[in-house]
């Protein structure tokens, strides 16, 4: 995931997967984008590639 963010121009802080299944939380710095909405949208896609579906609800 890191890597995925740092192609975007984001910095992965912290990546949460419990156990469950039900949620994933992504936290990560934007150095980049001035407008957050850019940010949401390229982390949103990067975890869509890579999560296990369960996470892809």
């Amino acid at each position: 995931m890191s890597e995925a963010l740092q192609q975007d121009g984001l910095i992965l802080e912290a990546l949460t997967l419990p156990a469950d299944g039900t949620e994933a939380e992504l936290r990560y710095r934007n150095p980049r984008y001035r407008a957050q909405t850019l940010a949401i949208g390229r982390s949103a896609r990067a975890m869509a590639r890579l999560l296990p579906p369960r996470w892809r609800r």
